[in-house]
């Protein structure tokens, strides 16, 4: 994994591709990723100003480039697109006002909408939504997909801490070493994982039963749960520190609690939550051995 200052240089000569304008590449690697380009070409033949970032040297590029006065940004492997956003209308701004304004996560303010695109090759049937959403004086990325009308599905609604990219790989060589390792070992490789990299670069990947941080190294496994809590005055009493700081939990309830330990990675998972008949909605937090916050997020499933 390497991440070096964009210095774009000149990939192909426009013969290659027809009118298009030139691509661009960072020069991160000895070869230049046709596959890479063709694939976006295939799937986007009208796609112009393409310009491409090494993600992980001779594996995975971020590309940019526009359509129809659009700006479209995928990540691209050899093989496959990864998965691709586009900015998205802001018409959509008062539909996820409404739809967030009912959960515990309200009173958020919303901006910078993304359209992630359905995906045959991902499984992806739907278009989902991401925004940048400030509230409680953090930045998070809001994720959410939308019910088709009539189904019996419900929306679902995430935050996270704030990223810039998601997508998911088949390519276990293109995670750490340490990763790649853990998941080995352990028989945990499921054949795919799920890549975020936020605004500094800096990237946590999740698997099934295991979270990594940009290193690698394992901060969260959901096998050899330890301990497991019936209530919250179970927990360890660095965590009570936390939300004795952190106010605004009091709407939530204990719903689960864990110590896990597989001699890779050890910590805390707790889980608050809520639920009515409109809405099922928790919290999971992740802590250190000692007590510390790691990570937290929120998931919501709401009737429409």
């Amino acid at each position: 994994m390497v991440r070096t200052k964009f210095i774009p240089i000149i990939l192909l000569a426009v013969a290659l591709f027809g009118c298009n304008k030139l691509i661009e590449v960072n020069p991160d690697t000895n070869t230049a990723p046709e596959q890479a380009v063709a694939l976006i070409r295939s799937r986007f033949p009208a796609a112009s100003d393409l310009v491409f970032n090494t993600l992980v040297k001779g594996r995975v590029w971020d590309a940019s480039f526009k359509v129809s006065n659009s700006r479209y940004r995928s990540a691209v492997d050899r093989t496959s697109i990864l998965t691709t956003s586009r900015s998205a209308s802001e018409s959509l701004h008062d539909s996820l006002v409404i739809l967030t304004n009912h959960l515990f996560i309200r009173w958020g303010t919303i901006s910078n909408i993304r359209e992630i695109l359905p995906d045959s090759e991902t499984g992806a049937k739907k278009s989902s939504y991401f925004a940048d959403y400030a509230w409680k004086g953090n930045l998070w990325t809001l994720k959410v997909t939308f019910a088709e009308p009539g189904s019996p599905f419900y929306h679902t609604v995430t935050i996270i801490p704030r990223i810039d990219l998601e997508y998911v790989t088949a390519d276990l060589e293109s995670l750490p070493a340490k990763a790649q390792e853990v998941l080995k070992e352990r028989g945990q490789w499921s054949g795919a994982v799920t890549v975020r990299i936020d605004k500094d670069g800096k990237r946590t990947y999740l698997a099934p039963f295991y979270r990594f941080d940009d290193d690698g190294i394992p901060f969260f496994t959901g096998l050899n749960n330890v301990v497991k809590y019936g209530n919250m005055e179970e927990i360890a009493p660095g965590i009570h520190d936390y939300f004795k700081h952190s106010s605004g939990f009091s709407e939530l309830s204990f719903s689960s609690g864990t110590m896990f330990d597989d001699g890779s990675c050890a910590g805390y998972s707790l889980y608050l939550g809520n639920d009515n008949e409109k809405v099922s909605e928790q919290f999971h937090f992740i802590f250190s051995r000692q007590g510390y916050i790691v990570t937290e997020s929120y998931t919501a499933s709401v009737k429409p």
